[in-house]
């Protein structure tokens, strides 16, 4: 549970990401996905979409980035596969899901959906 932790988190719920680019994931601005979390560092992660897979690059975070339970390696970029878990920062805490790879073979249309959340 996240009961040793004090107050309320922000999240942002599902995110699509339409466009091949990189993101940012972090507490605060500059990140372009903001958890509200205090185990996120503020510059956590980075979620690259090149128009055929996502891939997960921990920043050097206080408090690591996990794929499946694993813990991942600071500034290496991890493939994710379809189901794949990734936790930021706290196993209790952020969880984000990549939830369909239905657009990624479709090369006029790459999309992909992942999920964040708060786990109970």
């Amino acid at each position: 549970s996240c009961e040793h932790l004090e107050g309320k988190f922000s999240i942002p719920g599902p995110i699509e990401l339409t466009t091949v680019g990189t993101i940012e994931v972090g507490r605060a601005p500059p990140a372009d996905v903001i958890l509200g979390v205090p185990t996120v560092s503020t510059r956590h992660a980075l979620i690259k979409f090149d128009g055929s897979q996502v891939a997960v690059t921990d920043l050097g975070s206080t408090n690591g980035t996990y794929i499946d339970g694993e813990t991942m390696d600071s500034m290496v970029a991890y493939p994710l596969p379809i189901g794949s878990e990734v936790v930021f920062g706290d196993e209790f805490l952020c969880r984000f899901v990549l939830l369909d790879d239905e657009n990624l073979k479709t090369e006029d249309s790459a999309a992909v959906v992942v999920d964040v959340e708060i786990l109970p």
